[in-house]
């Protein structure tokens, strides 16, 4: 036997000397908890799974509930807890807010003991998760009484690490996902109150929130499994387009057909994944504005293209940025293997649409108001590299209106918008001059 065996041994003994029999007498109902977070720091870090178990006294099972977190606002998604919990960060993307997820663990704590392994830890964790979504208080938040399994098994001589007393304790654990902690954390639980001292539990009192936030009619338990598989890149709209009848050989596309698919997609895919309803969604608009297979196809390509040429207007792709465009084009089935040749056409797109635009505006009188990246020296100079009329306010003749970031409601852009001339973002007209 090795050593390790042999204090494994050890502590199985003594625990069972120190363990006594008898009925706890506790009259409550459990709700055992575990969370999984981004961190340590409950005031900065965020929970992204959750776990409950709800038994009676006797340790039968009422209710099991566990579900993936998608916190709201900035999170940092650190390295060292993902080796703990295992959960990878795009997961997230197909998970319930906050928001939705609270209101289901409020009544499920609600008039019940809270257990948990650390149970400070955890419970401070979601004290923390209530008042920063609802604004509470700490006497909002009522009374909370816990149970600490840790300091249960300190009490026996179990060790104190919830996978050493499973396996002390002989109980099957499945490490560090909320639901399997949550179920090993309940039969640890049961076990010491079938066998320890009921004066241990004497003062046990159950957790009393004094109001309950409202159930969000969009809430739906997203587990690791069901997250893994949506948020992973897969041509999840082969199907769709294989269901559309092939072209009948028109050439003009309908063109409000092809907005409002286009609309459809990229709400589709600004979240980072496409699931089954969206999925669903776009068949619908497909079928409804009549496309064909080919069409949908196109638009599909022309997604992935205006990626490519967004990507290059600062010049380079970004690893990240080639991870998101091959992700998006899995999705749709547009092939990206050859970047070399992709590269080259979507430099050869921007260039000769550069030109395309330089030549459009060759003779126009262009307006400029607000501040913007450039200052009026810099624009002068290239309104006459360009052969466009510059100046500072609108009249008669003005053609185009440039603003700058903070002239949405200057008066020269009201103008603009009664006499229906075009606005544009400055921003937006140097990089299709080409000079940005």
């Amino acid at each position: 036997m090795g050593l390790l065996d042999r204090l494994r041994s050890m502590a199985v003994e003594n625990a069972k000397t120190k363990m006594m029999p008898g009925s706890t007498g506790v009259p409550y109902e459990f709700a055992i908890l575990d969370v999984e977070t981004t961190g340590l720091d409950a005031r900065v870090e965020r929970i992204i799974e959750i776990g409950i178990v709800v038994t009676d006294a006797s340790g039968r099972l009422i209710d099991e509930f566990c579900t993936l977190v998608q916190p709201e606002g900035d999170v940092n998604f650190s390295g060292a807890a993902r080796k703990v919990h295992l959960i990878e960060s795009a997961w997230l993307k197909a998970a319930p807010t906050t928001s939705m997820v609270l209101p289901e663990v409020a009544r499920r704590i609600n008039g019940r003991v809270i257990v948990a392994h650390n149970a400070k830890f955890d419970t401070e964790f979601l004290e923390e998760e209530f008042r920063r979504t609802y604004g509470w208080s700490y006497d909002d938040l009522g009374d909370w009484s816990t149970l600490c399994t840790v300091d249960l098994c300190r009490g026996v001589g179990l060790p104190r690490n919830l996978d050493a007393a499973c396996h002390a304790a002989g109980i099957r654990y499945e490490r560090h996902n909320a639901l399997g902690d949550c179920q090993a954390t309940s039969q640890l639980l049961h076990m010491f109150m079938r066998r320890i001292d009921p004066s241990t539990f004497a003062n046990v009192t159950p957790t009393n929130l004094p109001s309950l936030p409202d159930l969000h009619p969009d809430y739906r338990p997203v587990l690791r499994e069901q997250a893994s598989e949506a948020t992973t890149a897969r041509p999840v709209l082969d199907q769709l387009v294989a269901m559309l009848p092939v072209h009948d050989g028109t050439a003009d596309r309908d063109p409000e057909a092809i907005d409002a698919y286009l609309v459809a997609l990229e709400n589709a895919i600004a979240d980072g994944y496409i699931s089954a309803a969206e999925v669903t969604a776009l068949t619908a608009a497909a079928t409804r504005y009549g496309l064909s297979a080919d069409e949908v196809r196109d638009l599909h390509q022309e997604v992935v293209l205006g990626l490519v040429d967004t990507a290059l207007e600062d010049h380079r792709i970004s690893t990240a940025e080639r991870a998101e465009i091959e992700q998006v084009a899995t999705w749709l089935g547009v092939d990206v293997s050859d970047w070399t040749a992709i590269s080259k056409a979507a430099r050869a797109r921007i260039k000769a649409g550069i030109a395309e635009f330089r030549d459009e505006i060759a003779g126009w009188s262009v307006a400029f108001t607000g501040a913007g990246i450039h200052k009026a020296n810099i624009r002068e100079a290239l309104a006459a590299k360009h052969s466009f009329g510059y100046s500072t306010r609108i009249s008669d003749t003005t053609d185009l209106l440039v603003i700058g970031t903070d002239s949405t409601a200057t008066q020269q852009v009201e103008r603009a918008r009664e006499a229906g001339i075009p606005i544009i973002v400055e921003s937006t007209f140097w990089r299709q001059l080409g000079e940005v």
